[in-house]
């Protein structure tokens, strides 16, 4: 049987592992706060966390203090560049938005599209106008004797001088005609002289004289009449052309006046157009032309203003003018629908790209420069269109790309891969 432990003596080995315990816990204390936290030897587990916990505290306030202070000393500056942060902001945003932009157009595909160069060159402004052309000189050709058509020399198509007989009429009862009136002439004329002769010597009266006088100068001017309507008989051309129509058979009995062809000069062709008022400044004779008729595709003749008429038709607000063109191979015929253009103004050493090259939106012209294999778009002010060509006046400069095919759903900044130009 063991001997009963006394509380006291069962009490102390507790008490000192306790006491080691509470040592413990407050070296792991002094090692977490480091060089400035001060622990009293032999001090309890309370108390040496009481001291550890009081610095902490202290510190806690000083630095609740400051940030106060600093917080009150910074409320003016922050005031102050609140309007200089929202417009850093709002430029940051910006820039976000387009470099997220740019970022987006680089990871596309390269668009495809042809480009040209901007060129230097001469561009011109035309007034264009449509009618149907005429001849320079036309005329109706009239039998100027009555008679029965016995012959015919000229047919539509043929070309004839001034002065060429084109048809003849019958003139067997005009040369019997011209025969009696020359035998009454002779008659009349042998009695004027005996007249002459009488009266002279006084053995008629004056009366009889001026008789036989007056009857020789009657039948002299009836024999001249009727050998004019004997060389007459004979149609003729009065001017140099083409005849282009032909009115008149073998056989047909002409009046006098009546037409018997239509001939036309065609080695001048003409054509007149009716030009709005408000271009009567800009046209003036001598001005260059050009005329095109849909029956020759593939020509282009060259021309000029002949002629500008001095007033403008108060009806129809439009003065006349007139484009003469030079005919000499014949292939211009009177009829033919002919478009007329009139240059009008000529600018010289011109910046020129081609007119696909310009995209319009909302009336606003624009193009597409090509650089460092980036689109950038410019806007544009543009002059006269000319053969396929626009004069651009502002906005892009000679020798530089532009897009002139491939557009479509082209934006500022894309990527383009260039196949062709």
């Amino acid at each position: 049987m063991r001997p009963m432990r006394s509380p006291a003596h069962t009490a102390k080995p507790a008490r000192r592992l306790a006491q080691f315990a509470g040592v413990l816990l407050a070296a792991m204390l002094l090692a977490g706060c480091g060089e400035d936290s001060q622990i009293r030897p032999g001090a309890t587990t309370e108390v040496a966390a009481a001291e550890i916990r009081q610095p902490e505290a202290t510190a806690t306030q000083t630095a609740t203090e400051g940030k106060a202070a600093q917080a009150a000393s910074g409320e003016k500056a922050t005031e102050a560049k609140k309007d200089t942060k929202e417009e850093t902001a709002a430029k940051r945003v910006a820039d976000f938005r387009a470099m997220a932009g740019r970022r987006g157009e680089q990871e596309r595909p390269p668009v495809p599209v042809a480009v040209t160069t901007i060129a230097v060159g001469a561009v011109e402004d035309f007034y264009r106008g449509a009618t149907n052309l005429t001849a320079a000189e036309e005329a109706v050709v009239v039998a100027r004797t009555r008679g029965v058509v016995q012959a015919l020399f000229a047919e539509e198509g043929d070309v004839v001088q001034a002065g060429q007989r084109l048809a003849q009429l019958e003139t067997e009862r005009l040369e019997l005609e011209v025969a009696r009136s020359r035998t009454q002439l002779a008659n009349l004329g042998a009695a004027f002289e005996r007249a002459q002769r009488l009266h002279e010597s006084r053995m008629i009266s004056p009366t009889e004289y001026d008789n036989a006088r007056f009857a020789f100068h009657t039948e002299r001017t009836n024999l001249q009449l009727r050998e004019y309507e004997l060389r007459e008989a004979a149609i003729r051309a009065t001017i140099d052309g083409v005849i282009t129509r032909r009115l008149v058979k073998v056989g047909f009995s002409l009046s006098e006046s009546e037409p018997a062809f239509e001939m036309k000069r065609l080695d001048t062709i003409e054509a007149e157009l009716n030009v709005p008022e408000r271009e009567t400044g800009r046209i003036q004779a001598g001005q260059l032309a050009h005329v095109a008729v849909d029956a020759l595709p593939d020509s282009e003749f060259d021309g000029k203003v002949l002629r500008v008429a001095p007033e403008v038709d108060p009806t129809s607000g439009t003065f006349r003018v007139t484009v003469t063109v030079d005919n000499a191979d014949g292939r211009l015929r009177p009829g033919m629908f002919g478009r007329v253009a009139i240059r009008v103004d000529r600018h010289e050493d011109a910046l020129l790209t081609p007119l696909d090259a310009v995209v319009v939106f909302r009336d606003q012209s624009s193009l597409f420069v090509v650089r460092e294999g980036l689109a950038e778009r410019r806007e544009v002010t543009t002059g006269y269109v000319s053969e396929g060509n626009i004069e651009i006046l502002e906005g892009a400069n000679a020798g530089e790309l532009v897009v002139m095919s491939g557009q479509e759903g082209l934006r500022d900044g894309a990527r383009v891969r260039i196949v062709e130009g």
